[in-house]
């Protein structure tokens, strides 16, 4: 009787051993599986990230030429505006 309570109870250790071990391998997979999905996000941000940096590089100089041309503009300008003020006062005092 003893004997069959003994391996009764083994039995049961032997079970609940075994369904532990089914769901540390199952938690393992689903780790495995989550660590995979994880890494093809980063590739997929990364990948998104350089073309962004691309693009901005490519942006950031497109707008470096245009404040160049509008700066240049600037410039002309005021060399523009600086001899017509010249030229004035050369009239001008010739005038007088």
């Amino acid at each position: 009787m003893e004997s069959d309570l003994i391996t009764f109870f083994i039995g049961i250790i032997a079970v609940c051993m075994v369904i532990i071990t089914i769901v540390a391998v199952r938690v393992s997979l689903e780790v495995y599986k989550s660590i995979n999905q994880f890494n093809e996000c980063m590739a997929y941000a990364q990948s998104e990230f350089k073309f962004l940096s691309a693009k901005m590089v490519l942006t950031l100089n497109e707008v470096q030429d245009v404040v160049l041309k509008i700066s240049s503009g600037i410039a002309k300008v005021t060399l523009g505006s600086l001899l017509i003020g010249a030229v004035s006062n050369i009239f001008k005092k010739k005038s007088n």
